[in-house]
């Protein structure tokens, strides 16, 4: 039984998880491999009951993620995170400037309006990711997780952390958080439209309330599309995120940068077969892999 791996890129490395551990491995500065897995802190994927909780599954989740990239981060101190970065720093400081100036004026307005506000709302969200991506690695190491995973997916009687399995799988997957982008800015457009143009002026806690509901809605809908694979709907829902995917959020990785992603996911199934359960939490520097 193949386990139901997901993943996170770092700037200089990847995070893996399933539902009861995580792993991460990272590049060093000094062409080392770092590698380090666990118990996950919180872990509510593996509980029937949270899974059966429409809406609430997909924050929970999230959530569950958060605590085990601050798991990655204190047992990898040199991981880089993205929001580690001062260009995405500004860039989120200037977006939540101008969101908050966009979405706080009074008045009521007309619905094509607002519609053309959240239209510009989206865009705005969106910069801060887009700075993220361009001009690093983390686009790479997003290819490289994806590879890693779909090699582990597609292995039959065959080594899952083979190099060259991984090197030829497709860097684009459809469990990626990258298809929730097209529903939840959708959801969130309409819904802040909606709350504009009924009301006289902004809400007390409205938009957070529709940026909350549009995070349930969207993962509810992906996690429909996944069941229901060959869907027409399932294609208009997911084609956003494959957009994404191809054009923004992957790229080809470096056979060094694939190796640290291999490096991360063998920690992974050493610790989810009972293998070096006493060493949970250690980190390892292996040598570095020739290009």
């Amino acid at each position: 039984m193949r386990l139901k791996i997901g993943g996170m890129a770092l700037e200089n490395g990847v995070l893996f998880q399933t539902a009861e551990h995580w792993s991460a491995a990272v590049r060093q500065t000094d062409g080392t491999i770092a590698v380090a897995g666990g118990a996950k802190g919180l872990s509510l994927a593996a509980r029937s009951e949270v899974e059966s909780i429409p809406l609430l599954r997909g924050p929970l989740r999230l959530v569950e993620g958060m605590v085990a990239l601050a798991q990655a981060k204190r047992a990898l101190p040199q991981a880089k995170l993205p929001l580690q970065s001062p260009a995405v720093l500004g860039t989120m400081a200037l977006s939540t400037v101008a969101l908050t100036s966009l979405r706080g004026r009074r008045g009521k307005v007309t619905p094509a309006l607002a519609l053309g506000q959240e239209l510009a709302a989206v865009a705005l969200s969106l910069a801060p990711a887009v700075v993220a991506l361009r001009g690093s690695n983390l686009a790479a190491y997003h290819g490289a997780e994806h590879k890693s995973i779909a090699a582990y997916e597609q292995s039959v009687g065959s080594d899952p952390t083979a190099a060259a399995d991984a090197a030829a799988a497709a860097r684009e997957h459809e469990r990626c958080g990258s298809n929730l982008v097209g529903p939840l800015l959708a959801l969130n457009a309409v819904g802040s439209a909606a709350v504009r143009a009924s009301a006289r002026g902004p809400l007390p806690g409205a938009n957070a309330a529709v940026g909350l509901l549009s995070l349930m809605g969207a993962f509810e809908l992906v996690r429909w599309a996944a069941k229901h694979p060959g869907a027409r709907v399932t294609r208009w829902l997911l084609a956003p995120g494959e957009l994404l995917q191809r054009r923004l959020t992957t790229r080809e990785p470096s056979v060094e940068q694939l190796a640290v992603a291999q490096t991360a996911l063998a920690r992974l199934l050493d610790l989810e077969q009972g293998g070096g359960e006493s060493a949970a939490g250690r980190v390892d520097a292996l040598s570095p892999v020739a290009p």
